[in-house]
């Protein structure tokens, strides 16, 4: 999927009853209901997707949290729009730089310059695959593409959740 090709309906009893709701709640209690959820939903893609790369990368019981790529997953959402991302941490303390090349794969590569000085021998550096030549893990591909509708559907529900939440506290 590519970023920002997700969305979801609600039924028609469901939009009235939304809309029902919105018309109550001023503009920024509403923007704060929507990052909420937004952020919620996003956390869905992260636990797959750790849950993914536990199992695919055979990550022990005594060393459950594997490393700096399992602890480099992050959720943000936007301060102007409303927009929620899920993905990696590619700077700071626990960086994932390498989560592409763990998730889709590398073909072998060679090294044929060190310093700009060709090498006598090429160097082997190495290749990432999984039972396929030049397919990773597909951690965070299949996270995405099996936590995606159920990310939708609990946006939904909090969305709901947050607004009721609202409403009863105004009232």
């Amino acid at each position: 999927m590519s970023k920002g090709s997700m969305s979801f309906t609600f039924s028609e009893k469901d939009f009235q009853n939304l809309q029902r709701m919105l018309g109550d709640i001023s503009e920024v209690d509403k923007r704060q209901a929507i990052i909420n959820s937004l952020k919620r939903g996003t956390m869905n893609m992260v636990r797959g997707g750790k849950r993914n790369l536990a199992s695919r990368n055979k990550v022990t019981q005594k060393k459950k949290k594997g490393g700096h790529l399992h602890k480099s997953f992050r959720t943000t959402s936007s301060k102007k729009k409303v927009v929620a991302y899920a993905g990696f941490a590619r700077s700071g303390g626990n960086v994932g730089n390498h989560a592409h090349l763990v998730d889709r794969g590398t073909v072998k590569r060679w090294a044929l310059t060190r310093n700009g000085k060709p090498l006598k021998k090429p160097a082997y550096r190495g290749h990432v695959s999984k039972n396929a030549p030049n397919k990773g893990s597909m951690f965070w591909t299949d996270a995405v593409m099996s936590q995606g509708p159920k990310a939708m559907e609990n946006l939904k529900n909090t969305i709901y959740k947050e607004l009721v939440k609202i409403t009863s506290r105004k009232s």
